[in-house]
């Protein structure tokens, strides 16, 4: 059977908190990330909009999940994002 995806809204004034407590309201950083592994965070950072409106993540936010998939043991954590706007691969890509 599949399994149903984890999603946790947490309240908390504190990004890093937050962030942290959500981690472990969905069971741990520990069930996302086998030690050893690579992760690729894909955070949604190409948009010119404000934080405050929720439609980028916040940097902190980031930060906090990559720090934890390297605590949980994650040989490696790479942080990367598409553009926002259509080209040619050929053009983007070298």
């Amino acid at each position: 059977m599949k399994e149903s995806p984890r999603v946790a809204i947490v309240k908390d004034d504190d990004i890093r908190r937050r962030t942290r407590k959500a981690i472990e309201t969905i069971g741990g950083i520990d069930k996302i990330v086998d030690r050893g592994s690579k992760v690729f965070i894909k955070p949604n950072l190409v948009d010119a909009s404000p934080l405050e409106t929720g439609e980028v993540v916040q940097p902190e936010t980031v930060e906090v999940i990559a720090q934890e998939a390297l605590n949980a043991g994650a040989s490696e954590v790479i942080i990367g994002d598409t553009q926002t706007y259509w080209k040619m691969p050929n053009e983007t890509i070298s």
